[in-house]
């Protein structure tokens, strides 16, 4: 089975399918299941790219076209999952006027937005997940804007209606070095999956991939697609014969295509 969808709106406090949606006890916290432990929590602007955005190979400066965006949600990554959740996720807004008149017609038409988007987002919370298990690659994206220089990390994953390619973006908070914590994290938690292997050599990397404390690649796809390049835009990596990642050039590249 595949997830619906990866984001919902759902009541503060409501905990059913489990499994399958992220819940919250007060619209602040993620409710953890049995277990579960929290590796890092952030805050950052969480968006799902558009179809066409997840397939377009970026210019350096191109920003992804969006299919929703959360602009400031809490991300919390466990050993488990990665999860995001806001109450600030209908805000209303977005008249705009010109000149005295229209100043003060669009003001009071964004506060009558407003409180009606306060209202219809009352004891609700947009709250979602990706499990480790479900991710098919984590990816990280450089974005030269005119000054600076943009990183975003992508978290791929299939659901019901396709591939949906999550976007986790905030300077000085999303960066390289959380990238491969995610992905040294989701790499330990499917290792715990994988069943018992009586092959020494299988059993060995396993082993080792273990006891790295930065993995730049996913255990999965290590064990299972030996060769293949694997990733989703900006920097990518590759497994060689004996596992151990390389760079690939910077284009994206998906798990089974050949270079």
């Amino acid at each position: 089975m595949l997830p619906q969808r990866l984001v919902y709106v759902r009541e503060i406090g409501d905990a059913d399918a489990p499994y399958w949606t992220a819940a919250s006890p007060d619209g602040r916290q993620l409710l953890l299941e049995p277990g579960e432990s929290i590796v890092r929590v952030c805050y950052c602007t969480v968006a799902q790219l558009s179809q066409k955005g997840a397939l377009v190979a970026p210019k350096p400066s191109q920003v992804l076209p969006k299919a929703w965006e959360l602009p400031l949600a809490a991300t919390v990554i466990t050993d488990r999952r990665i999860a995001f959740l806001t109450t600030q996720f209908d805000q209303g807004g977005g008249w705009s006027g010109f000149g005295i008149a229209g100043m003060t017609v669009a003001a009071t038409a964004n506060a009558v937005s407003w409180s009606r988007a306060a209202r219809r987002s009352a004891g609700k919370v947009a709250i979602g997940q990706v499990r480790h298990e479900w991710l098919t690659s984590v990816g990280l994206r450089y974005r030269k804007p005119v000054f600076g220089l943009d990183t975003y990390i992508h978290l791929a994953a299939p659901t019901v209606a396709g591939i949906a390619v999550i976007q986790l973006y905030k300077p000085k908070v999303i960066d390289e070095d959380l990238a491969r914590l995610v992905v040294s994290t989701v790499a330990a938690h499917r290792s715990t999956l994988l069943p018992p292997d009586p092959g020494q050599q299988r059993g060995q990397l396993l082993a080792d991939l273990r006891h790295m404390p930065v993995l730049p690649v996913l255990l999965e796809q290590v064990v299972e697609r030996e060769g293949n390049e694997v990733g989703h835009g900006g920097q990518h990596y590759s497994t060689t014969r004996h596992g151990r990642a390389r760079r690939v050039p910077d284009r994206v590249v998906r798990s089974g295509e050949s270079r």
